[in-house]
């Protein structure tokens, strides 16, 4: 009697074990599911949200473009595009995901003709640039999380466009699902970026461009400004190249953020840019078990970098800059804000009707 009690007593826990694995999985599978439903929201409908508002980039989602080995002369826009991605020259310049495998990048002047987009394959950074005229500041724009080529090409246009500027793309591979893999590209493309701005400084110099020049690392890409510090590239770059160095909507770690951005050199200025409610970072917060630059800072300030925070004003936008939604028709001065930054201008954070400062750590809030 006693054997049988306690062979049903075995069968028993062995089910009660069973079931409760089965549990752990459900759970486990639930709560992956639950991160997925998360960035698909966080990342995917907001987008559409704002594309189906009528606030949207004119050229993004849709642009096609045709390759030709001279610029059209009748065209009205130019953006220089220095990409990392994997491209294959013997096919056309068609590309794979991912980063160029021999660390090559490729550059291109991208020009519009009406409704048509054109790329022109340039050698180097010297010639490309020199396509340019001075009557206009220049900015580099290093793209965040979820970007192909074309939309890197409808950025440059639409910078272009709304804020009068002669755009340099710094172009690479981040059309992921997952976030780690732009992370761990970032850090394969840092090298090129360091180099990418020594040649530009080298150019700007020789073909006697003199008009400002900012630079602006929004979202995911603020993880090569920082690694450009952590990797020791800073000591090979050019010192106050840039009017304005531009950390916005930065998905990296907050933590420790002063050591490294006081050791930027590349400028006169820099700025940090959040927003408590930023949606997107809000998905890298639970996705990432960090606590974004760009969302709230809790650690200690740095002395070279003015705080702008926009969480007053900003709801969930990730992408003020662009002018989507309705936050710059209700607050105008977010247009003016980026003007001035973009066009290498120190912000007067003096102004009342604009900003008013908040108590320690060179912190401010727009009105």
């Amino acid at each position: 009697m006693n054997s049988l009690f306690n062979n049903l007593l075995k069968s028993l826990n062995i089910l009660r074990i069973h079931l409760f694995k089965r549990k752990i999985r459900r759970s486990m599978k639930k709560a992956f599911l639950v991160k997925l439903g998360i960035l698909a929201s966080l990342f995917i409908l907001p987008e559409a949200e704002a594309l189906g508002k009528g606030f949207s980039n004119p050229y993004e989602f849709t642009l096609d473009y045709s390759l030709t080995s001279e610029i059209p002369k009748n065209a009205n826009l130019h953006v220089l595009i220095i990409s990392s991605r994997d491209f294959n020259v013997e096919q056309g310049y068609t590309y794979e995901r991912g980063v160029a495998k021999n660390g090559e990048r490729q550059i291109f002047i991208v020009s519009r003709v009406i409704d048509s987009t054109y790329v022109t394959v340039y050698p180097d950074i010297l010639s490309a640039l020199s396509v340019f005229n001075d009557d206009k500041p220049f900015l580099i724009f290093v793209n965040g999380h979820g970007k192909n080529f074309e939309q890197a090409i409808a950025r440059g246009f639409d910078l272009s466009d709304r804020y009068n500027l002669n755009m340099i793309m710094f172009d690479w591979p981040t059309e992921y699902f997952a976030l780690r893999k732009t992370a761990h590209n970032a850090r394969k493309v840092t090298k090129n970026f360091a180099i990418t701005v020594t040649e530009l400084d080298e150019a700007f110099s020789k073909l006697d461009l003199k008009s400002n020049k900012s630079v602006i690392f929004h979202s995911m890409g603020n993880l090569i400004a920082r690694n450009i510090v952590r990797k020791d590239y800073l000591d090979s770059m050019p010192e106050n190249i840039f009017q304005n160095i531009i950390l916005n909507a930065a998905a990296v770690n907050q933590r420790n953020h002063k050591e490294w951005v006081n050791q930027l050199d590349l400028q006169d200025r820099i700025y940090i840019i959040s927003n408590r409610d930023d949606l997107p970072l809000k998905g890298v917060k639970i996705l990432r078990l960090t606590t974004p630059l760009g969302s709230e800072i809790k650690d200690s300030f740095s002395d070279k970098a003015k705080y702008i925070d926009f969480s007053e004003i900003a709801g969930r936008e990730h992408n003020l800059f662009l002018g989507r939604t309705q936050v710059e028709k209700n607050h105008p001065n977010v247009y003016d804000f980026y003007f001035s930054l973009f066009n290498g201008q120190e912000v007067d954070l003096t102004n009342p009707d604009d900003f008013a400062e908040i108590p320690s750590g060179n912190r401010y809030k727009i009105l």
